[in-house]
């Protein structure tokens, strides 16, 4: 049996489209009031599309207007539906195969995203990952904050974490895939990068980085 190490990105590689967005879209079609305390995000926006903040300071702005305050055991069990409903509607028969075949072969698996643990732990768990890596949201008083609690899971803050959690047990073959160019360091830290539905800032740069390309997108 093989002693490698598997590891995904979630949106757009897992899934077909950012799990964040339709998060932030269904909690406030699930608490339209909230539109009431989202007024200032568009100002938030244009700042961001000027590069007077960076996209940080955005991700904290976004989740404090639009879930800020929320309980911590209201929001896991809407995480915990959200999670069902992005396996049923988002998550890919290709990436189903994908990661079946790294089980069946030993390796160790492991869903690495930007977004929030609060629900990306729920869809990891679901999907049977060993371990979940991701940015992880502040809690006050047991209520979201709004803030992110360390770095921003991102980059080569990926590589950081990914090199905490595996220790001696990541010295065998190492896959990753990943769709965003954000992660060309994931693809790289990896034996086999595999780049899934790139973005075309990827795609350019697969073949200088010997990556496979791959479409997990179209109907199987």
């Amino acid at each position: 049996m093989s002693n490698g190490v598997a590891v995904f990105d979630l949106d757009g590689t897992l899934t077909r489209q950012d799990t964040f967005k339709i998060f932030l879209k269904r909690r406030l079609k699930s608490r339209p009031w909230r539109a009431i305390t989202c007024a200032p995000l568009p100002v938030a926006y244009m700042m961001a599309r000027k590069g007077m903040r960076d996209h940080v300071w955005l991700k904290q702005q976004t989740l404090k207007y639009v879930v800020g305050g929320a309980k911590r055991a209201e929001l896991a069990a809407f995480c915990a539906e959200f999670a069902q409903q992005m396996l049923r509607e988002q998550v890919t028969d290709q990436a189903r195969a994908k990661l079946a075949e790294h089980k069946s072969r030993g390796d160790t698996v492991v869903l690495c995203s930007a977004s929030f643990d609060f629900y990306v732990h729920a869809i990891g768990d679901a999907l049977e990952f060993d371990h979940v890596i991701c940015t992880k949201a502040a809690w006050k008083n047991n209520r979201l904050s709004g803030d992110i609690d360390g770095l921003n899971c991102f980059a080569d803050e990926k590589i950081r974490l990914l090199d905490l959690l595996l220790g001696d047990t990541g010295k065998g073959e190492r896959f990753a895939y990943s769709d965003h160019h954000s992660d060309l360091p994931l693809l790289q830290w990896a034996d086999c990068g595999v780049a899934v539905n790139p973005t075309k800032y990827m795609a350019e740069h697969a073949a200088e980085h010997n990556f496979e390309i791959v479409d997990w997108q179209s109907a199987a």
